[in-house]
């Protein structure tokens, strides 16, 4: 197969159109960048991914052209990046996300390809523990933290739209930033304030558009 009289893939065609066997996928450049099997012109058995120069990138299985059971993604070096597990086409199960150095930067569950129940995560600045999705959105309380284990912010979300006080805090455990929302939508006032403790801001919103600036009424 050829575009822009580049190969592109290679493979065995049947009389009917499809895919059949083992095939070679190949990138702009003419590296590889795929290879596994067709069946009828779904995806079959194993298949692997690669970065140019060959550097394997993704590997895991299809069935009737869905990915299916245990997955692995690497980083060029060939340690790991990411494990998930799919059933029919959708991530189910266990997740887990790896840094450059192999600690776990996010891990949870999936069901029917939606994150739920209690994940963590760690971007190496800011670490999440135990907080709650269900049917993939953010929900409950949610609190992230230093890595000095003080809070850095904490807040409510229902049904993936935040809701309440968003409060945000300096290393010193003072009120940095004070955010206020409804159904998700920045509404009421929101206060900024210094080191200190003491109040630097305030915007005041309405429907999620800016009213006041400091108390002053925007547009007058």
């Amino acid at each position: 197969m050829y575009e822009h009289d580049s190969v592109v893939a290679e493979g065995i065609i049947d009389e009917n159109g499809r895919q059949q066997g083992n095939w070679i996928l190949y990138d702009d450049k003419g590296n590889i960048k795929a290879e596994g099997a067709y069946k009828d012109g779904k995806r079959i058995g194993a298949w692997r991914f690669f970065y140019p120069g060959k550097i394997l990138q993704q590997e895991g299985n299809y069935e009737k052209g869905l990915p299916t059971g245990a997955w692995k993604w690497y980083y060029k070096d060939g340690k790991p990046l990411r494990d998930e597990t799919y059933v029919k086409g959708k991530e189910n199960g266990l997740s887990k996300e790896y840094d450059a150095y192999g600690n776990i930067i996010a891990e949870g569950e999936y069901a029917g390809g939606l994150k739920t129940g209690p994940w963590n995560f760690n971007n190496n600045e800011y670490i999440v523990k135990g907080c709650q999705y269900i049917d993939g959105l953010k929900d409950g309380i949610w609190k992230s933290y230093n890595k000095d284990g003080s809070l850095y912010f904490e807040g409510k979300y229902i049904e993936g739209n935040e809701e309440g006080d968003h409060t945000f805090y300096y290393g010193n455990g003072r009120i940095r930033e004070v955010r206020s929302y409804k159904t998700g939508i920045p509404s009421g006032d929101w206060r900024f304030y210094d080191e200190n403790g003491l109040l630097e801001l305030t915007i005041t919103y309405a429907g999620g558009q800016e009213q006041k600036y400091d108390g002053i009424r925007i547009g007058q």
